[in-house]
């Protein structure tokens, strides 16, 4: 990425790259008071990768489908962290590149008009002028503003509380099972979670077919989720498994988009939690047999096979930290998981879910900390949790015998 004619209101200001140049600091000609605004401008040119492999392939032109996957392409502000300050840390290869906060977009792209658009937000206004076209989109609060450009796509889409759901497939491509599967688990969860954690909050949401790598399945943004298609989607049939994981993702829309948190840092905030929520979902939808049987596969299962194979670990430790024990994602999705349905099982429901709502309500479309989380449930149960807590997310000391029994009774 490139830079230029970086001005503060207006007035040529200076600036400089930091951090292994993934920061750019501009000066400003005097502090920002509290409340108070600055309006930065600047050119940027970036330079899109061919069939990237890197982190995730989330920001590649792909040749195979020619499709533009445009993810973290465009410089955003740092996130804030409430007496931290300013999350500086260089990009790296595991878990999400940024951390950022919620923001208001209004970005027009000009591009071939045989290009399909979808982006963050709503499309709300199109001029072409020849063989190009310029699409106009809005957003309401999101944490960032991703974009896929592809020239051969076919939409269906279906309705759920004023919400239209968009699934984009690649023509070129026979996802018919798969497709039912995204599009009609996408509805179900939206519509179970907007239950359970309140609303979600914009009218649109969209699935987009992506060829990914590293073998991710999916990744999700605010209001967009790209699903792995060539091998993912094209070998999905109902009651395989593959509604937890298009749920887990259809999750992040209230745990990452609307309630932030510093998923470099605490990467368990958003995808411990995330995935415990989906084991609800599982709960909620389908047959005991076969949730206990998705539960088992995507959590339980998994994070005993990484204890037996390397003993605990802590999960609250930043990606960036030296882990002994099991590997990043079996503590942040697996162990993590397990202690949330723990402290689930510790409150019982109705506690443990009148607490999360409240959680989502106060910190909607700001950044939360582990301590704003336990104190959700502290406060909604007048109990103090600090070790159970301690245990599950700061301690290497979990056995098998502990996890089994979060799930003795389930």
């Amino acid at each position: 990425m490139r830079i230029t004619d970086v001005r503060v209101a207006g007035i040529k200001a200076t600036s400089q790259l930091e951090v292994d140049e993934t920061v750019l600091r501009i000066d400003l000609p005097e502090p920002v008071e509290t409340g108070g605004s600055a309006l930065l401008s600047f050119h940027f040119e970036t330079t899109i990768p061919t069939d990237s492999t890197g982190t995730y392939g989330i920001f590649s032109h792909d040749t195979r489908y020619d499709t533009w996957i445009l993810a973290d392409w465009y410089p955003v502000i740092a996130g804030f962290e409430p007496g931290e300050g300013w999350w500086l840390d260089a990009p790296t290869p595991e878990g999400d590149p940024t951390f950022s906060d919620a923001a208001l977009y209004d970005v027009t792209i000009d591009a071939p008009s045989a290009l399909t658009l979808i982006g963050s937000g709503r499309s709300v206004e199109t001029t072409s002028d020849g063989d190009r076209t310029a699409t106009r989109f809005l957003t309401g609060p999101v944490r960032e503003f991703a974009l896929i450009a592809v020239s051969n796509f076919v939409v269906t889409s279906t309705e759920v509380a004023g919400t239209t759901i968009n699934l984009y497939l690649n023509a070129d491509t026979s996802v018919t099972d798969g497709a039912e599967v995204a599009l009609s688990t996408a509805a179900s969860a939206l519509a179970s979670y907007s239950d359970r954690y309140g609303p979600y909050p914009y009218d649109e949401f969209d699935l987009v077919e992506t060829d990914l790598s590293s073998s991710v399945l999916a990744v999700a943004w605010s209001g967009l989720i790209f699903l792995e298609g060539p091998d993912f989607l094209t070998g999905v049939r109902a009651g395989e498994g593959a509604e937890f994981i298009i749920a887990h993702e259809v999750g992040h829309q209230w745990w990452g988009a609307v309630v932030g948190a510093n998923s470099n840092d605490h990467t368990f905030m958003n995808e411990g939690l995330t995935n415990a929520l989906t084991a609800v979902y599982v709960e909620d939808e389908f047959d005991q047999a076969e949730a206990e049987a998705q539960i088992r596969q995507q959590i339980v299962d998994r994070y005993l096979s990484a204890l037996a194979k390397s003993g605990d670990g802590i999960v609250d430790l930043p990606i960036s930290a030296p882990r002994n024990g099991p590997s990043r994602g079996a503590l942040d999705y697996g162990k993590a998981a397990i202690g949330l349905l723990a402290i689930r099982q510790e409150l019982g429901d109705d506690v443990f879910f009148d607490a999360l709502a409240a959680y989502a309500d106060r910190y909607a479309f700001d950044n939360a900390s582990p301590d704003d989380l336990r104190d959700a449930f502290e406060e909604a149960s007048d109990r103090d949790l600090s070790e159970l807590w301690r245990f599950w997310f700061n301690a290497a000391e979990t056995t098998a015998a502990d996890v089994e029994r979060v799930f003795a009774d389930s």
